[in-house]
C-alpha cells in the first residue's frame, strides 16, 4: 500500500509538472496548444488524486453555452483520454463543441502545425480519429522524463524538450501509446512512444502474424527460385512467373530489415557490458538510428507489398453525368466538373475539353474532359462512382430539401493503345447534333455513335460540326472504354494473385454525399466527414487531402486482406495437421 501511495504521489507531481511546462514548450515550438482551465466547483472537485487515475489530462476547455456547462470535471474524469478541444478557426472549430468532445473515447486535440499536413487535419476530422493525435502533450510527458527526438534543449520547467517538433507532424503518421494503465505509466516514465500507420500496429516485424506471413513469402520465393534454376530446366508457369517477379523486391526488403535488426541486436548486447558513459551514449544513439532505419524500411515494405496499379501513371478521360434529380442534378454535375477542373489546375495537370451537353438553366447533362499529367489516374480513380447531393434546389420555391445524384467515370488512357478492334464488330450510327454551331448542326447528321457489338460498349460524340472529326473522337473514346475493361480484368487477376480484396468502383456504388444544409461532406468508403463544403468544392488541398486518406485506406485494406487470407490458410493447415 505504501508503494502504491508513493507511486500515486509521484505521478501527481509529474502530472502537475507536465501541465506547468506546457506553455513554455508551446511557445518554443510555435505551436498553439493551450491547456484550458476550469473554474468553480467543477475545478475544485478535480483533485490530483483523481487526476492520477486518468490516463491523460482530463481538463475541460473553456466553451460557451449549454455544451460547456454540461461538461463538468466529474464527467471528464470518466473519459479515458483528454477531451480538450484546441483553438481553431472557421466552421471546423465551431462544429467541435465540448459536448461532442465528451463523447469521444480518445483525445481529439490537434495542435497547430505548418505545411500541407496541418491544413488537411481539421478539428472536425480529428474528432473521429481512434488514436490520440495530440502529439505535443504526449511528447511533453516524454520530454519531462527523457530526451525526445534526439534533439535536446535545457529548460528549468521540464528538463529536455525537442526544438524541432515539426518532425513529428508528418502526413498520415502519428505517435500512439498503450491503453493499459500500468503500461501507459511505464511508457511515460521511460519516454517510449511507438509509431504506426493510422492506428494499425499490424504491419511491423514485431507482430508475430505479420512476421510469419513475411517468412512464408521468403519461403515461397526460395522454392520458385530453386525451380527456376534447377538442372531439370523447369519452366515456371505464367502465374508462377508473375508471382516470382512480385516477390523479388519484397524478399530483398525483408532481408535488409533483418540485417538492420541483427546489427541493432548486436549493439544492444554489447552495450550491456560497456561501463564508459560516453561510449554507452554513443551506442544508444546508434541503436536509435537503426530503429529509425528499420521503421523506414517497414514503410517501404508496405509499399512494395501493396504495389501499384498498372495504369496509375496514365492520363484519363473524366466523364460527369447527371443522374436522378432532373435540373438540380444537372446543376450539380456542372459544379462537380468545375471542382475537378480546379483540382487539375491545383495539381499542375493539363485539361482538354471534349464535350459538354448543357441544360437550359446552366447545368450539364454530361460533361467529358481529358486530363493529362503526372499520376493523374493514381489520384482520380478514387472519384469514380455515384455522388449524392442534398440541398434546396434553385428551382424549389417551397424550400424543401431534395436529394439528387450524379455519376463520375474515370477512364485511364493507355500510353500506347494496343487494342485490336475489328471493323466487322462495330456498328456505326449518325444522327443530328445539338448545341453550338449554327443551324447546320441541327440539319446534318454530324453526331456519331459507335457500338462494339461483342461487348456492347457504346461511344458517341457530337462536339464537332464535322462528322469525320466526331467519328475520330468517338473511336478514341471507344478504345479508352475497351482498355478500361481489359485493365479491370488485369487488376482483378493481379489482386487474385496477391490475395487482395478491394471495393468495386462501379457506378452503382454511392461513394460520397454533399449535404449543403449541414455544411458537410461525407465519404462513405472511409466514413470521413468534412465541414466547410464551399471550400471543398473549390477543388484544392481539401479534396487532395481526402484523396490521400482514401489512398491510405486502400493500402491498409489491401494489407489487412492479405494478412486475413494468410491467417485463414495458416489456420486450415494447422487444423489439418492436428
Amino acid at each position: 500500500m505504501a508503494v502504491a501511495a508513493s507511486l500515486d504521489r509521484h505521478i501527481c507531481v509529474l502530472f502537475r509538472r507536465c501541465i506547468t511546462s506546457l506553455p513554455a514548450v508551446c511557445s518554443s515550438a510555435s505551436l498553439n496548444v493551450t491547456v484550458p482551465q476550469t473554474s468553480g466547483q467543477a475545478a475544485k472537485s478535480l483533485t490530483a488524486n483523481r487526476a492520477s487515475r486518468i490516463l491523460l489530462c482530463p481538463t475541460v476547455p473553456q466553451t460557451s453555452g449549454q455544451a460547456a456547462k454540461s461538461l463538468t470535471a466529474n464527467r471528464a474524469s470518466r473519459i479515458l483520454l483528454c477531451p480538450t478541444v484546441p483553438q481553431t478557426s472557421g466552421q471546423a472549430a465551431k462544429s467541435l463543441t465540448a459536448n461532442r468532445a465528451s463523447r469521444i473515447l480518445l483525445c481529439p486535440t490537434v495542435p497547430y502545425t505548418s505545411g500541407q499536413a496541418a491544413k488537411g487535419l481539421t478539428a472536425n476530422r480529428a474528432s473521429r480519429i481512434l488514436l490520440c493525435p495530440r502529439l505535443f502533450s504526449l511528447c511533453s510527458f516524454k520530454c519531462t522524463f527523457h530526451k525526445c527526438c534526439s534533439v535536446e534543449l535545457q529548460n528549468p520547467h521540464c528538463g529536455h524538450y525537442p526544438t524541432y517538433l515539426h518532425r513529428l507532424y508528418q502526413p498520415h503518421t502519428f505517435y500512439r501509446f498503450h491503453f493499459n494503465l500500468d503500461l501507459t505509466i511505464t511508457s511515460l516514465l521511460t519516454g517510449t512512444i511507438t509509431r504506426g500507420y493510422h492506428g494499425s500496429s499490424k504491419f511491423t516485424i514485431k507482430n508475430p502474424l505479420y512476421a510469419s506471413y513475411l517468412d512464408s513469402l521468403v519461403e515461397e520465393y526460395n522454392l520458385l527460385s530453386e525451380s527456376q534454376s534447377s538442372s531439370h530446366n523447369t519452366q515456371l508457369t505464367k502465374h508462377q512467373a508473375l508471382r516470382f517477379r512480385f516477390l523479388r523486391p519484397v524478399v530483398e526488403t525483408i532481408k535488409r530489415i533483418q540485417e538492420k535488426q541483427s546489427e541493432a541486436q548486436e549493439l544492444a548486447s554489447a552495450i550491456q557490458g560497456e561501463t564508459d558513459k560516453d561510449m554507452r551514449k554513443m551506442m544508444e544513439t546508434e541503436i536509435e538510428k537503426y530503429h529509425e532505419i528499420i521503421e523506414e524500411l517497414e514503410e517501404e515494405l508496405v509499399g512494395v507489398l501493396v504495389g501499384k496499379e498498372p495504369a496509375d501513371h496514365n492520363d484519363i478521360i473524366l466523364e460527369v453525368s447527371a443522374g436522378v434529380g432532373g435540373q438540380e442534378a444537372m446543376l450539380f454535375a456542372a459544379e462537380i466538373l468545375d471542382m475537378y477542373c480546379n483540382y487539375a489546375h491545383f495539381k499542375g495537370w493539363t485539361i482538354t475539353g471534349l464535350s459538354a451537353e448543357k441544360s437550359e438553366i446552366g447545368g450539364i447533362r454530361r460533361g467529358t474532359v481529358e486530363i493529362t499529367g503526372q499520376d493523374v489516374y493514381k489520384h482520380m480513380k478514387y472519384e469514380a462512382g455515384v455522388h449524392r447531393v442534398q440541398r434546396v434546389p434553385k428551382t424549389e420555391k417551397a424550400g424543401r430539401i431534395h436529394t439528387s445524384t450524379i455519376s463520375v467515370t474515370v477512364l485511364p488512357q493507355p500510353r500506347e493503345i494496343d487494342i485490336d478492334i475489328q471493323q466487322k464488330d462495330l456498328k456505326l450510327e449518325t444522327f443530328r447534333g445539338s448545341g453550338p454551331g449554327g443551324q447546320s448542326v441541327n440539319t446534318t447528321d454530324s453526331a456519331v455513335r459507335i457500338t462494339h457489338i461483342p461487348t456492347g460498349t457504346v461511344s458517341e460524340c457530337r462536339q464537332e460540326r464535322s462528322q469525320i472529326k466526331n467519328k475520330e473522337l468517338a473511336m478514341k473514346n471507344l478504345k479508352n472504354k475497351m482498355y478500361q475493361v481489359i485493365l479491370e480484368e488485369e487488376v482483378a487477376q493481379r489482386r487474385a494473385v496477391l490475395k487482395m480484396q478491394a471495393g468495386s468502383l462501379s457506378r452503382s456504388e454511392k461513394i460520397r454525399t454533399y449535404n449543403f444544409q449541414q455544411d458537410r461532406i461525407t465519404d462513405h468508403r472511409v466514413k470521413e466527414s468534412l465541414s466547410d463544403l464551399t471550400v471543398f468544392m473549390t477543388g484544392n488541398e481539401r479534396l487532395d487531402d481526402l484523396i490521400s486518406v482514401l489512398a491510405e485506406n486502400d493500402r491498409i485494406q489491401v494489407l489487412e486482406a492479405m494478412l486475413e487470407a494468410y491467417e485463414t490458410e495458416h489456420f486450415k493447415k494447422q487444423s489439418g495437421k492436428s
